[in-house]
């Protein structure tokens, strides 16, 4: 309003027409924040001050957008929010802009989910890594036991056979440089001890029927 100093009446209005155009060009471009953010001001009636760059229609003084942080911002802090916009989850970054005596809350938003989205990659990716790694150790240890339970029970087969008295059993794993060789090597000698002490045992047999008397015929009897 404009008065008249002597009298103070009222003579008329000023009114200042701010450039919606130039503001909704500066305020949507979407230079770095991705597919689904945007940046705009916000009175203190919550009612947007340019056009939302994802809306169709206008969206100056019409469309509102109330979150505690604007009010915050416009009380003269700065924070952040989560909220629905544009029907879906927003991630919204708010700071104060003031000029003269008025003050407005600037406000970037983003989808929650394109913003969290570098975070579920490398999400999946350390999963993905991880199962990997799981699997690879799983076919290691599961070859690393082949290797040593085949010849276990190989070496085990022929011990059993030696048990049973086949002294003449094929002993695995002698050729081995390590402690499964070893074992198998030890099992040969007492293999070999066991075919000694038959061997003597059949000596025995024989000597002691050369030096039986010889059978008297039956018709000196």
């Amino acid at each position: 309003p404009v008065f008249n100093p002597t009298s103070k009446a009222l003579m008329g209005v000023l009114a200042f027409a701010m450039p919606q155009d130039a503001i909704n060009l500066l305020m949507n471009s979407s230079i770095g924040l991705g597919k689904t953010g945007e940046v705009f001001f916000v009175g203190p009636d919550h009612l947007l001050r340019n056009d939302s760059f994802f809306s169709k229609g206008p969206d100056v003084l019409t469309t509102s957008y109330e979150s505690p942080a604007v009010d915050a911002v416009v009380g003269g802090s700065s924070g952040a929010a989560a909220r629905d916009f544009h029907d879906e989850p927003m991630l919204s970054a708010v700071a104060p802009v003031n000029f003269g005596a008025t003050s407005w809350a600037l406000v970037a938003t983003i989808s929650q989910d394109e913003a969290l989205a570098p975070l579920v990659q490398m999400r999946n990716l350390i999963l993905g890594v991880a199962i990997a790694v799981l699997a690879v150790a799983a076919i290691l240890g599961y070859l690393f036991s082949r290797s040593i339970a085949r010849p276990i029970t190989g070496l085990t087969k022929s011990m059993a056979k030696l048990a049973d008295g086949d002294l003449d059993v094929d002993i695995a794993c002698a050729k081995r440089a390590d402690e499964l060789g070893a074992m198998a090597r030890a099992v040969e000698v007492f293999r070999e001890n066991a075919r000694q002490v038959r061997n003597m045992s059949t000596e025995e047999r024989e000597g002691h029927d050369r030096r039986a008397p010889a059978p008297v015929p039956a018709d000196r009897a």
